[in-house]
């Protein structure tokens, strides 16, 4: 970006603009302007319209008042910061009219990314800290900011100024992108927005979220909540249900009521709906080839679930992502952790699997384990899971240090150095899992064999997968569906419903480009922030990116990117879903 080259990056659209000031009079071109001509200005120039919610006491803008409209329908869509009084009546500075800018085109996430994460001076380092990054994110997108507008910033914005700023928020409503690289030491951050956000059609406070099963958990707090006067409703997406307040018409009125909740209730307030919108952002990670991730549970760190920047910071991990799918507390699919299978395969839907000296693979993620016990072998029925009858499972330490939900009827074998060291009833048994070896469990005949071998009899584990590829890798985590296999966009039913590959989601993608790993989020489920990508987007995404495999991951409010101690992406859920397990950079 040339910061001199002012006359060269003039439109025609910016001479227009300039020659109608011009027109207008020299005189009115130093005119100071005040914060509610600025804002109604932004507004209009972004085509957001006006609302005004019903009943909204706002102090500071008072009936009557210039620009009043403008002004309450701002601070019922969440452009000027609740708790600051606004004075529309008192003039604008340049870097103020900047920052309500950038905030009307809803990227707000961006600049908060960028203030934690991308800053750079730019010249910029005078100004107020809170301001300086949404100046940096107008200087660095296309199309670029009039330099007349950050020359001098803290210098009240001008009639004139104000045309060029409308003229170029009507060019960025058009089309808007933003780009940013970031080296992180260890690879490389990429963050990308485009397109100008849409105001939600209601706001919400989530107060909690509950397993997709725990209906009449659900149901007791709306009922709790209910009891207190509050409006209530239960949302859910494909994987957790939702208890929250509202919806509020006003982004406003919803964070009064925040503030107001009791401190048990205290939940997070969320946009709830919104018109179909073109913006999208997402953040990737792109790490070195000579740089190998580990999976890690959350078990380890005292609870079966956590939010991966918990497990990351916990294990002193520099990054983390998070995984495949899971059943609340459990992985769904094919899960080997650094050699040990710790979950068993769903179906063939597709994997990805690495080692440490930075080989990948991808494909077909079905594997088949045997328990070979006294020279027999069994098939394993499952891993950290309880067997069905006449069946035989095993427990490994990934998920806790004591098994649970093992029916009584079972018999339990605990086997640690290759042999069968303890045995003994489940009813009688504290389920515990022996950190260096694993437990089996035994219902039926599996029972009754286990119950008559001696202790001491050695016992391992054998694993085959379908791919023999896999049986190299010491991680594996299966996921689906493949995107890009070999380089070219990638097609097989892997049994998704259409809700989630068709509709628009937030996504994780886990790819290889033939060097490099690629961890990317894609934000969504926000019409003003990230609309979200249905699963042919992201392919196209994945595609561009000139990824050579790309597998997709869990994704909704599961996905997250984490990175030096800031979440990167912004999830639907407003706050991060606790997880089995993540991929981390150690």
């Amino acid at each position: 970006m040339k910061k001199n080259a002012k006359s060269k990056d003039l439109t025609p659209g910016w001479v227009a603009a300039i020659l109608l000031i011009f027109i207008l009079g020299l005189a009115g071109t130093g005119e100071a302007i005040t914060r509610g001509q600025a804002v109604a200005e932004i507004m209009k120039a972004l085509e957001i319209p006006l609302r005004t919610s019903s009943g909204e006491a706002i102090k500071d803008i008072p009936k009557g008042a210039p620009y009043e409209a403008a002004a309450r329908s701002a601070a019922v869509y969440g452009i000027l910061p609740p708790g600051e009084y606004y004075y529309p009546t008192l003039e604008i500075t340049k870097l103020e009219a900047i920052y309500l800018a950038i905030r009307a085109m809803g990227w707000n996430h961006v600049a908060q990314t960028s203030k934690k994460l991308i800053a750079e001076t730019n010249g910029t380092s005078s100004l107020s800290s809170p301001f300086v990054p949404y100046v940096e994110i107008a200087q660095r997108m296309q199309p670029t900011i009039p330099q007349d507008l950050v020359d001098q910033p803290e210098e009240n914005l001008s009639a004139a100024d104000l045309s060029i700023l409308a003229q170029w928020l009507r060019a960025c409503k058009q089309g808007c992108a933003f780009d940013k690289s970031v080296d992180v030491g260890f690879g490389e951050l990429k963050v990308h927005r485009h397109g100008t956000g849409a105001p939600p059609a209601t706001w919400i406070i989530k107060i909690k979220e509950f397993p997709i099963e725990a209906t009449q958990a659900a149901q007791n707090l709306k009922g709790k909540l209910k009891a207190l006067g509050y409006d209530v409703l239960i949302t859910s997406d494909d994987c957790a249900l939702y208890v929250a307040i509202g919806p509020f018409d006003s982004y406003l009125k919803g964070w009064r009521a925040l503030s107001a909740l009791p401190q048990e209730f205290r939940g997070i307030l969320l946009p709830h709906g919104g018109p179909p919108a073109g913006a999208l952002f997402w953040s990737a990670l792109v790490i070195d080839p000579k740089v190998a991730p580990s999976i890690l549970t959350a078990a380890p760190f005292g609870k079966r679930r956590l939010p991966i920047s918990e497990i990351a910071s916990e294990s002193g991990a520099k990054a983390a992502i998070n995984g495949g799918y899971f059943a609340w507390d459990l992985p769904i699919g094919t899960l080997k952790i650094d050699g040990t299978l710790a979950r068993h395969s769903f179906g063939e839907r597709n994997a990805a699997g690495w080692d440490e000296g930075g080989n990948w693979h991808f494909g077909p993620g079905n594997v088949k384990a045997w328990l070979h016990i006294g020279g027999t072998a069994f098939p394993i029925d499952c891993l950290n899971e309880p067997p069905s009858f006449n069946g035989f499972s095993v427990y490994t330490p990934h998920f806790g240090a004591q098994a649970i939900k093992i029916p009584h009827d079972a018999m339990e074998g605990s086997v640690r150095e290759g042999l069968l060291r303890w045995k003994t009833p489940s009813a009688s048994s504290q389920h515990y899992i022996p950190g260096d070896g694993f437990l089996v469990v035994g219902r039926g005949q599996a029972r009754v064999f286990l119950a008559g071998t001696k202790l001491g009899t050695p016992a391992q584990i054998a694993t085959i997968f379908t791919d023999p590829a896999f049986n190299e890798t010491k991680n594996v985590v299966q996921a689906g569906p493949l995107l890009i296999h070999e380089g070219r966009p990638y097609y097989r039913d892997e049994r998704f419903a259409p809700t989630l590959t068709e509709v628009k989601h937030p996504r994780t993608i886990l790819g290889h480009d033939g060097q490099r790993i690629w961890w990317i989020v894609i934000d969504g489920r926000d019409s003003w922030h990230s609309q979200g990508a249905t699963l042919e987007e992201a392919r196209k995404l994945a595609y561009g990116l000139g990824l050579k495999e790309a597998l997709n991951l869990d994704g909704g409010g599961s996905s997250a990117l984490w990175l030096d101690g800031v979440l990167v992406n912004h999830p639907p859920g407003g706050e991060e879903r606790p997880l089995p397990y993540a991929l981390v950079v150690p």
